[in-house]
């Protein structure tokens, strides 16, 4: 049984040892001043409008890109058409006869199985790895990209997961620009009646977005409750808030704790783009 899952690491309640052995050390002050926005309201509406336009990343890219790259190994480097081990490949990689060079660590997992009244299919691929291939452009990533698929009478529900840091030379899609961060997709239908989510942040040179239970529902129509914010080129945050109950593809809009402005700014397009990110094929 295959089940996606996110990786929560844990602090110490108390430090182990002394913060800095040096006597009377004093931290430096925090400069506590609010970041002033570069867009204006009807620029940061316009960029979340596009926001929504734009594709969200497919799991199954990061998927057949990984494949497409190991097919280049051998039985001797990485040792295994599926994943990349220690056993195989040392801490400074390996070549292969094809010209590709591994180096790192992954996982691959996938399988059928029976859930309840459920069946389900579902694929995940974690690791630390570089893989480099004979004209040197190359795949690194630190994280893991995965989707599950449970179906039965009168329901398909599908989980799609990003995370971590991906990034491919000359790749296809959101990997040839190359993300950061968590993204969580979800999309059922039942009983012929879909409905959507989207939560989690990805940062990418074209933009930085950050999505708050986003989500599309028959009581809503073609409109979504939750917010979307997307990052100012100050640093600062520009947040729309569509609530839980309006329903009428409008909300408010605001920088950082600056009063919010009214406004509608489209997201039904964010829908489609989940259903599309999360086709396995």
């Amino acid at each position: 049984m295959v089940f996606l899952a996110t990786m929560f690491g844990c602090l110490p309640a108390e430090p182990a040892g002394p913060v800095s052995a040096l006597s009377g050390w004093v931290p430096p002050a925090v400069d506590d001043t609010h970041a002033t926005a570069v867009w204006s309201v009807e620029e940061a509406a316009d960029r979340l409008a596009e926001v929504a336009r734009s594709p969200l990343p497919a799991p199954r890219v990061a998927r057949d890109a990984y494949f497409t790259l190991m097919a280049l190994g051998d039985a001797s480097c990485p040792g295994d058409p599926y994943q990349l081990m220690s056993t195989h490949v040392p801490n400074d990689g390996c070549g292969a006869d094809s010209g590709a060079r591994f180096i790192g660590i992954s996982r691959w997992l996938a399988g059928d199985a029976v859930e309840g009244s459920n069946d389900v299919e579902s694929f995940l691929l974690y690791g630390d790895m570089r893989i480099v291939e004979p004209d040197h452009d190359a795949l690194e990533a630190g994280g893991f990209a995965g989707l599950k698929i449970a179906s039965s009478a009168g329901r398909f529900a599908r989980r799609g997961e990003v995370s971590g840091s991906w990034v491919q030379e000359n790749g296809r899609d959101w990997l040839g620009e190359g993300l950061s961060g968590t993204l969580v997709m979800d999309h059922v239908v039942q009983e012929g009646v879909p409905r959507a989510r989207v939560t989690g942040g990805v940062a990418r040179p074209s933009a930085t977005v950050y999505y708050e239970d986003l989500t599309f529902d028959p009581d809503c129509g073609e409109n979504a409750r939750g917010a979307v914010s997307a990052r100012d080129p100050s640093g600062g945050w520009w947040r729309y808030d569509l609530g839980d109950t309006r329903c009428d593809g409008c909300g408010t809009l605001a920088f950082e704790d600056e009063p919010a402005t009214e406004v509608c700014v489209d997201v039904a397009p964010l829908a489609a783009a989940i259903d599309v990110a999360l086709d396995p094929s």
